[in-house]
């Protein structure tokens, strides 16, 4: 069963800030002569400020480490570093902030037609197939990091010394 080419689309969208802290951007990039749309989703935790320098940062991190090369083993490099380069950058003391934020970033390769997604924090990527397909089917793209449903993030909680337990 092939999976067709994606084809590139122009769309518009609307987005609303939840709590001032949640963001989104979307921007085209160029690596290694392919290209891509990157669509980036935030969802900040204790105030906005490492939402919003993960928005305003993170392509041009993400950039830079990917280099020249559009794999998507690669892509899934860069995208991990650039990750822990901002984690780092917010680490600091000049970050005066004790926000965090979890980040998905979707990668859409339109000159090969492929998607890579990244994803750090209790946040992850799903495809949906379009509503004119019948048989509706649905595609993780990144794991579900949620307690309930991965058993590897429990083992994770746990071997850090964390307990798992139902809020009463």
């Amino acid at each position: 069963n092939a999976i067709p080419k994606l084809r590139p689309s122009l769309f518009g969208s609307h987005s609303a800030n939840m709590k001032g802290e949640d963001g989104l951007r979307v921007d085209r990039l160029t690596i290694g002569g392919d290209v891509f749309t990157a669509a980036l989703v935030v969802d900040g935790h204790g105030g906005h400020d490492a939402a919003a320098l993960v928005v305003d940062q993170l392509p041009a991190v993400f950039a830079k480490y990917a280099r020249s090369d559009a794999s998507s083993e690669n892509l899934q490099a860069a995208a991990s570093e650039a990750f822990l380069h901002l984690h780092e950058q917010m680490q600091s003391s000049a970050f005066e902030s004790t926000s965090g934020t979890t980040a998905t970033l979707c990668l859409i390769n339109e000159t090969r037609g492929e998607i890579t997604a990244c994803s750090v924090g209790d946040s992850f990527a799903i495809l949906v197939a379009p509503p004119a397909q019948r048989d509706l089917r649905t595609t993780e793209l990144t794991s579900n990091p949620r307690l309930d449903d991965n058993e590897s993030e429990r083992e994770r909680v746990k071997l850090a010394g964390g307990r798992i337990g139902k809020a009463s």
